[in-house]
């Protein structure tokens, strides 16, 4: 069964979808963080008060760009943006919830489906990632583990 969003993980996936309707410009689902701004995700965690690990620049480490800070009043790690909007939303990532929600193609009007089958604990139809399917976890992980056999990796 899919997950419900509970009242207030509701209210800020709704936050993140206002963020993206008052500043489309600053939005691109396709990357978590762009020079004008980020993905749903980063939208989600902004609007719980999270900022990025590192002001934008190109000085950074390779992968700091898409971290958001620790926030240690609240507990949360140094993380993705997907995990701390995983985080926020109470949802695992890699599930088929967060691959719905957070997928690199959605249009706005795909996350606001998406947004409104999780507050009535639906899945749209067609939002399934087979990495992500519970059911075919062993079956993914032995095939992984082939094809590393495969190429002789250890």
């Amino acid at each position: 069964m899919p997950k419900k969003f509970n009242p207030e993980e509701l209210a800020y996936a709704i936050a993140g979808l206002v963020l993206i309707e008052k500043d489309p410009e600053s939005w691109n689902q396709a990357q978590w963080r762009c020079e004008t701004g980020g993905c749903y995700a980063y939208e989600v965690s902004s609007a719980a008060g999270s900022e990025w690990y590192r002001e934008w620049d190109e000085g950074g480490k390779p992968g700091e760009m898409e971290l958001m800070a620790p926030d240690k009043e609240k507990g949360w790690p140094l993380e993705t943006a997907m995990d701390r909007a995983c985080r926020i939303l109470g949802l695992q990532p890699y599930i088929p919830e967060s691959e719905a929600l957070f997928d690199g193609t959605n249009t706005l009007h795909d996350l606001e489906t998406v947004v409104h089958h999780l507050a009535a604990g639906t899945l749209p139809e067609g939002f399934e990632n087979e990495f992500a399917r519970l059911d075919n976890r062993d079956d993914t992980l032995a095939d992984m583990e082939e094809t590393l056999d495969d190429l002789e990796v250890d």
